[in-house]
């Protein structure tokens, strides 16, 4: 069983008492002092003549200069010896260390973050030493960015083929074991004092522009959190990446981001500082229309799946506003998708819904239903499952109160769900994408609470 901490510091400090003086000693004690010896057997060569080539009587050896002899005599059998137990007692000292944190503790933070897997996001001994570290504070805003810039190609995920002319979309997510969700952002860059009380978190966001370089996209001036968001059920996760294409072909973009650590708390204030900038670069083919980038997929057979399957309902929400100010209420249409949806097809959902009066579109929403009603970190979301079936929700757009007090069986009203490609880009895994036109009377549109 294994001792107390006590014993092993023990141990090192008499490993140290013993091996430090005999590495003296056997390094640095016999030194010449103005003494002439033969460097092989020490003999005192003193009275033997010569300015070079000098050989010792005693051994035979010959020294090519007189310098040679003024050599200090070191014992390095016992010198190994010594470093042996040196060692030896650093292993001691460091094994309540071990035991407590594991061999990875001991490795120092600048070794650790250059040679650390951050190839993907599969969790590894390295990653949680490292995060240990970073809850701890010991691991600088430097060093952190060294893990950042070795891992940014995986904070962009967009298409390697995108339309030309249309703006290059994209999501930026942060690896939550390279530091998204630590902790470390709660201390304040103001000082190495004691850790504030809040809630501390780190994201990634498009930086902000610096210079008017071309072919680098700028970003916008606000945050990735709009300030209008509040105002409508935006349910994309992809952001413009302010880059597009003049002509078809191949081209590298630059994308700028950065990395921010954030402090919430009440008093005196929020914090945040940018722990890391950097540019994500990314090779892109630019091609002639969505239909180049993206697979339509159409025909009546799945016209009238989705025909049968899809339900539509009119609610009335309320949305958080700013703070300080009541909920807003916000009309919406709400899109109810069965069970796993139409995912063994591999399709992606993307359509206009057209609430139409006399042939004029009074009102719209879009809608984007995910190819995987599960998709994983890094592609599209912005459906959730109640386990019978997906929901999602979409704002409408244009005149939705005459949508809301329209007759459910005035025949001049039809609902029409027209497929949006350029929305279907946003579903960044997907390679096909349901194409076609469909057409009901308003009364299939229920309306009201659930």
């Amino acid at each position: 069983m294994p001792g107390p901490d006590w014993t092993y510091w023990l141990i090192a400090a008499a490993a140290l008492g013993a091996s430090l003086p005999a590495l003296a000693w056997s390094l640095a004690w016999d030194r010449a002092r103005g003494r002439e010896r033969c460097p092989s057997c020490w003999y005192d060569m003193g009275g033997v003549p010569g300015v070079c080539d000098i050989r010792c009587p005693e051994c035979g050896r010959v020294a090519a200069t007189r310098r040679a002899l003024a050599r200090t005599r070191r014992r390095p059998l016992v010198a190994a010896l010594a470093l042996a137990v040196l060692a030896a007692g650093g292993g001691a000292a460091l094994t309540p260390k071990v035991r407590r944190d594991g061999w990875l503790s001991i490795v120092p933070t600048e070794v650790l973050v250059r040679t650390m897997d951050v190839s993907d996001h599969r969790w590894t001994a390295a990653r949680g030493e490292f995060n240990r570290r970073l809850l701890n504070a010991g691991v600088s805003d430097r060093q952190w960015g060294i893990v950042l810039e070795r891992a940014a190609d995986r904070f962009l995920v967009t298409r390697d083929r995108w339309p030309v002319g249309a703006p290059l979309r994209g999501k930026l997510w942060l690896d939550s074991q390279l530091g998204a969700g630590s902790i470390r952002a709660m201390r304040s860059h103001k000082g190495p004092a004691a850790t504030p009380s809040g809630i501390g978190f780190t994201s990634i966001r498009l930086a902000r522009p610096r210079d008017g370089r071309p072919g680098v996209p700028h970003a916008r001036d606000a945050p990735v959190e709009a300030s209008d968001s509040w105002q409508r059920l935006e349910w994309d996760s992809t952001e413009d990446l302010g880059c597009t294409a003049p002509a078809p072909g191949v081209r590298v973009v630059e994308v700028p981001v950065e990395v921010v650590a954030h402090l919430i708390r009440p008093t005196p204030g929020n914090e945040e500082r940018v722990v890391w900038r950097g540019v994500i670069r990314r090779a892109v083919d630019f091609r002639s229309g969505v239909d180049a980038c993206i697979e339509p997929v159409g025909g009546a057979e799945l016209a009238q799946a989705i025909e049968r399957s899809l339900g539509l309902r009119l609610m009335e929400l309320g949305v958080p506003g700013p703070p300080g100010r009541p909920p807003e209420p916000v009309r919406a249409v709400e899109v109810t998708w069965p069970p796993g949806g139409f995912s063994t097809t591999r399709l992606t959902f993307a359509f206009r819904i057209e609430f139409v009066r006399s042939g004029v579109t009074i009102s719209t929403a879009r809608i984007l239903i995910a190819a995987d009603p599960n998709p994983p970190p890094g592609t599209s979301s912005g459906e959730f499952s109640d386990g019978r079936m997906i929901i999602t929700y979409a704002t409408l757009d244009g005149d939705a109160a005459a949508v809301f007090g329209a007759d459910p069986g005035d025949p001049e009203w039809v609902v029409r769900l027209r497929a949006d490609p350029e929305l279907a880009l946003r579903d960044l895994d997907s390679a096909r994408a349901w194409s076609g036109v469909i057409e009901f009377p308003l009364s299939r549109v229920r309306r009201g609470p659930r």
